[in-house]
């Protein structure tokens, strides 16, 4: 099973975020990224929208590339004021992934197009 590990600010300022996604809607998507020492978070709580944050991860781990539902996230991090110190919080069962969250920008350098001069 995959797990977040986060220090407990971090884990306050993702509850916050799952519940700003949530309030748009129940079936909001979270799509989670990990890699290395950092987790990446993409919400879709609309159908042209997306939203992104980056959080450091407390400890190292495997990159992983999942989607959850926003609520059930937001449900398993629970009280974030009852922390104390980096926890681990296992994410729930993936969903399928809504269509605004399955392209995502590219993570490597914007490539320029090509360029020409007006004729």
């Amino acid at each position: 099973m995959t797990s977040l590990s986060l220090a407990k600010p971090e884990a306050m300022f993702l509850a916050q975020y799952l519940r700003g996604l949530t309030t748009w809607g129940d079936s909001a998507a979270v799509r989670i990224q990990g890699r290395g020492t950092t987790y990446g978070f993409f919400g879709g709580p609309l159908e042209t929208v997306i939203s992104f944050i980056a959080l450091p991860a407390a400890t190292t781990h495997e990159e992983f590339d999942v989607v959850v539902s926003a609520a059930r996230l937001r449900d398993v991090i629970g009280d974030v004021r009852r922390l104390d110190g980096p926890s681990e919080f296992t994410l729930p069962d993936e969903t399928a992934t809504p269509q605004i969250l399955s392209v995502l920008p590219p993570t490597s350098g914007w490539m320029p197009a090509f360029s020409s001069t007006a004729g």
